[in-house]
């Protein structure tokens, strides 16, 4: 029962990783947004092909204030939530095999 222990904790370190990385993606293209990068920047648009589909469905939930996007920031936040009770949830899971 030990490999299943195993399983659900490295399972729950990559995804914690991956998401920890995702984060890092919408800061990247928040701040490209801000300085007005040239859109036909390779980086600018392989980010933006990452983080805008994730985003895009969060701006038909979110509605817009005046000229601000929070679209990011709560994009953020529910990624933050979804590490610190989901992926710990498996991460329980996991010791509890072990």
């Amino acid at each position: 029962m030990f490999i299943i222990g195993y399983l659900f904790v490295s399972v729950a370190k990559i995804l914690s990783l991956v998401i920890n990385i995702y984060i890092i993606l919408i800061i990247i293209d928040s701040i490209l947004s801000w300085l007005k990068i040239n859109n036909y920047n390779e980086y600018s648009r392989f980010v933006g092909h990452l983080v805008d589909p994730y985003l895009n469905t969060l701006r038909q939930l979110i509605p817009r204030f005046s000229t601000v996007d929070l679209t990011p920031f709560f994009g953020i936040l529910i990624l933050y939530f979804t590490d610190e009770f989901l992926v710990n949830i498996i991460k329980e899971i996991g010791i509890m095999f072990l």
